[in-house]
């Protein structure tokens, strides 16, 4: 019994890993689903965001809380529906360690809360 349930767990993990790589994001807009896939993310700091994003954060809800993580996302350039789009993922953190994440594009309109 014991080793069903370590094998299980090793399944569960294996799983989840291969989950993480092979992401797919699916987002609705009206009457389309557009749904975007194989997405590249690579950590930047919060400088290099751009000015949209960086004014949309000094203007939002989190303006007085830190950003813990910054993350640009591109999209597979070959996709008809996704054409090079860049989304960023910023990770918020305040005093009380609370954390939040927001995704905006580049004009700095958020996209998922």
């Amino acid at each position: 019994m014991k080793f069903n349930k370590i094998i299980v767990g090793a399944l569960a993990i294996v799983f989840s890993a291969t989950m993480s790589t092979n992401a797919t994001t699916i987002q609705t807009n009206k009457d389309a689903v557009v749904v975007k896939i194989d997405p590249k993310k690579t950590e930047i700091s919060a400088t290099e965001l751009p000015i949209g994003v960086k004014q949309a954060i000094v203007n939002g809800e989190f303006s007085s809380w830190s950003i813990a993580r910054a993350y640009k996302i591109t999209y597979d350039e070959s996709s008809s529906t996704t054409e090079g789009e860049v989304e960023y993922e910023v990770h918020f953190e305040n005093k009380e360690n609370k954390k939040e994440i927001e995704v905006y594009n580049n004009d700095g309109d958020v996209i998922e809360e």
